[in-house]
């Protein structure tokens, strides 16, 4: 921010970017020079991954857009400025060479030292010093267009040799209501393995609808994301899926996250097989990179709460405990910092998502001694990586003793993060009794701001709740958001994108039609929110049961 922001400053809301996103950006380059083993660029990578999310609505932002009132302004700061912006600069600073993009952003601040300076001047300059005309259109179609683009890739054999054709478009999940017809410069790098030899990286600009490229001898598999440097997603033909999954341990860490985020894209939209889904999960969960081997847990949490998806029974919960359930028993006696916190996130997600009984009652056992359910409160039986999903379970399998215990810990124990995890947890309860306490709570004014906000955050994940919280916040609205952060109102909308019938839309619009003054700047999450239900309905008709039948099939 010293050199974006400060010595260079946008002079106006809507180049946000300039400093946010390359702000983001400098984190990770810099770190990586300090701490080169630490994975920071395959974080960086998974947090613009997970924007694509966002991007793929129609409701989304672009990096750079207008900015006409001050609800704007606090809009702008969000995924799409910072991971997005972020993850296009890398991918050009990929694409183009660290020489040659590097000293024209030199250049772009000693023209403009000390001034402001916005994104058509920062176009200018990097297109003059670079003599790359193609990387002011990249900038262009990336910054100032919605959305993500898909690359579709089609291979044949030929006579010693392979033809390649990508096509692009952007990317529409099921029921979406985008249109077609959005193109970007997209800089396109594909990987070529080839079996007893070096991969081949090969690298051209895209700007039409289709694009095609010769490939001399025969290809063991296509990666469509050399590097995983570009923000696009990608998607192959089955057999083309099975050959890359075949060398899934050969993809890089950061071209690993890419092919989960595109099979799931993929299944989501309906244009893979649910076979390679469930396999690609397989291969990344036995990853060595731990951020590789945690990154299904999104998606198979997401799916979890989907009975309409899953099936009422277990088969679903059983293969998800199966991805970790044997690294969870290596990481038995960890005592490396980064094994510690993977052994958390495995024990999270067994606890929460498959609902291992074995997992739970241990959590159980350490949550009661560390709040004292039976004695004395015993600070060593859970560390502060622990508590979130320890008191989830405690609060869920603890029964009323450990409930009425937890809520009167947090008048005694002056833990920050305790006090934190403990509100999420007191959210998580099912029965309509603690509920209605929890309700109570919100309304109280004894909690914290943010933990006000996370009690009914919870409340309207859980199926058994869900229905009652949501009458209760519509009729109690005015009073709870004067108990949570003046900033978060505008958010509020998005309680109800959990959930997945059409006819709570007009119910949402009545609702916010009539309270919106009380939550100014809320029209963008209310629009997310109301696409967020559409596509959930849309996919929940096309896909119910799909994951279940596959997994009973095997």
């Amino acid at each position: 921010h010293m050199w974006f922001g400060n010595l260079v400053t946008p002079p106006w809301w809507d180049d946000l970017w300039l400093k946010e996103a390359f702000a983001t950006w400098g984190t990770p380059l810099a770190l990586s020079q300090l701490e080169p083993d630490n994975g920071h660029w395959i974080d960086a990578t998974a947090r613009a991954i997970g924007t694509m999310g966002l991007d793929s609505l129609v409701s989304t932002r672009a990096v750079r857009e207008p900015i006409d009132r001050n609800e704007d302004i606090r809009n702008a700061y969000d995924g799409i400025t910072y991971s997005k912006g972020m993850a296009v600069i890398a991918m050009a600073d990929s694409y183009f060479g660290a020489d040659v993009f590097r000293p024209a952003l030199g250049q772009y601040l000693a023209k403009f030292v000390d001034s402001d300076a916005d994104s058509p001047d920062f176009y200018e300059v990097i297109g003059e010093v670079t003599n790359e005309p193609a990387m002011t259109e990249v900038f262009r179609s990336f910054i100032e267009q919605k959305g993500v683009p898909l690359v579709s890739v089609d291979t044949s054999a030929l006579a010693g040799s392979m033809s390649v054709t990508l096509g692009q478009a952007r990317y529409r999940p099921l029921g979406s209501q985008i249109e077609s017809g959005t193109r970007w410069a997209i800089p396109v790098c594909i990987r070529v393995g080839r079996a007893g030899q070096p991969s081949e990286r090969i690298c051209k600009i895209m700007r039409d609808d289709t694009l095609d490229i010769s490939i001399d001898g025969e290809a063991t598999y296509i990666m469509p994301n050399a590097g995983g440097a570009g923000y696009y997603r990608w998607n192959l033909s089955a057999d083309d899926w099975d050959r890359l999954i075949n060398h899934f341990d050969r993809l890089t860490e950061r071209e690993a996250l890419s092919a989960i985020d595109s099979v799931v894209a993929a299944f989501e939209a309906d244009q893979v097989d649910t076979n390679s889904l469930l396999r690609v999960l397989e291969a990344a969960a036995q990853h060595e990179s731990w951020q590789v081997a945690v990154a299904p847990m999104a998606a198979l949490q997401r799916y979890a709460a989907r009975k309409d998806i899953v099936g009422g029974g277990t088969t679903f919960r059983d293969f998800a405990g199966s991805l970790y359930e044997a690294r969870f028993e290596e990481l038995a006696d960890a005592r490396d910092d980064n094994e510690i916190v993977i052994r958390a996130r495995i024990e999270r997600f067994l606890a929460t998502v498959a609902q291992d009984r074995q997992v739970r009652a241990r959590l159980l056992t350490d949550a009661s001694r560390f709040i004292g359910l039976d004695g004395a409160p015993d600070a060593d039986a859970l560390g502060s990586d622990r508590y979130g999903h320890a008191l989830i379970v405690g609060v869920q399998d603890g029964g009323p003793a450990f409930f009425d215990k937890l809520v009167a810990l947090g008048e005694d124990l002056d833990n920050p993060r305790f006090d934190a995890a403990r509100s999420v947890a007191l959210g998580q309860v099912k029965t309509a009794a603690e509920a209605a306490k929890v309700r109570q709570m919100a309304l109280a004014g004894t909690l914290g701001p943010r933990e006000t906000y996370d009690l009914v955050t919870g409340q309207m994940q859980q199926v058994e709740t869900r229905g009652e919280t949501w009458d209760w916040l519509r009729a109690n609205y005015a009073e709870f958001v004067d108990q949570i952060p003046a900033q978060w109102r505008r958010r509020t909308p998005g309680f109800a994108n959990v959930f997945c019938e059409a006819d709570k839309i007009a119910e949402l619009e009545a609702f916010f039609a009539e309270v919106g003054d009380l939550a100014s700047g809320h029209e963008r999450a209310l629009a997310q929110t109301i696409e967020t239900i559409e596509l959930c309905d849309a996919f929940s008709e096309a896909r119910a049961g799909y994951l279940e039948k596959a997994l009973q099939a095997r």
